[in-house]
């Protein structure tokens, strides 16, 4: 009797042995699975591409070139005087500021006193002015009114009239005011549009006097070219 209670009890001890080794088993690819998931999920999918510096972050990116001056356009013209200019050859040694306006704009009117105010400082230092009045078919403007305009003013460089159209085409001025400061030696243009506007005329002038001075074409000082 004993025996048989014996054997019955290993029996069942064996089929508990081999259904805990078969959950053992069992749950191990689980385990393993995990792992693997768990590993992949930190590492990228793809290697990541090297970083290329842009070029505007790159410190060996070459910098812009330097923009270069360009040259005015010689011209000849009749002043409201009746006289003729060539330019720039009837103002060596000068610095000249060519300026396209209109009578019947105010934003001109109002640049006159900034145009006043340099010719009164730098005239007896070698500046000199031209002024082109385009009225651009505007108005009923003529040479005696725009003679009148300029005593009023007290505009006393030369102004021309009838060749504002023609002039302004040379220029490209197709806006007013525009102005124009130019180097009349190399016929470079030093200095032009908003960088001789209103307060910033005077530095542009005085900043451009001292370097013609200190180059190879310094400012003659002296009466004005012929009008």
């Amino acid at each position: 009797m004993h025996l048989c209670r014996r054997i019955a009890l290993i029996t069942a001890l064996s089929g508990v042995i081999g259904i805990a080794s078969s959950c053992v088993q069992a749950s191990r690819p689980a385990a393993a699975s995990m792992a693997t998931s768990e590993t992949e999920a930190s590492q990228p999918a793809t290697p990541p591409a090297p970083a290329t510096p842009s070029r505007a972050s790159s410190a060996n990116a070459s910098p812009p070139a330097a923009t270069q001056p360009v040259k005015a356009q010689g011209f000849s013209a009749t002043t409201l005087a009746g006289a003729t200019l060539r330019f720039p050859q009837d103002y060596r040694g000068k610095l000249v500021l060519v300026s396209f306006w209109a009578t019947w704009c105010p934003h001109c009117r109002n640049e006159i006193q900034f145009w006043r105010a340099a010719y009164d400082k730098y005239h007896a230092d070698g500046l000199e002015m031209i002024g082109v009045l385009n009225e651009g078919g505007r108005g009923d403007m003529t040479a005696e009114k725009a003679v009148d305009f300029m005593k009023q003013q007290n505009i006393v460089w030369p102004v021309a009239f009838q060749d504002a159209p023609r002039l302004a085409g040379l220029y490209r001025a197709t806006k007013v005011p525009m102005s124009f400061l130019v180097d009349a030696d190399t016929g470079l243009i030093v200095a032009d549009k908003i960088n001789v506007r209103k307060d910033a005329l005077l530095p542009a002038i005085a900043a451009q006097l001292a370097a013609k001075n200190a180059s190879a074409h310094p400012v003659t000082k002296g009466p004005p070219a012929a009008q």
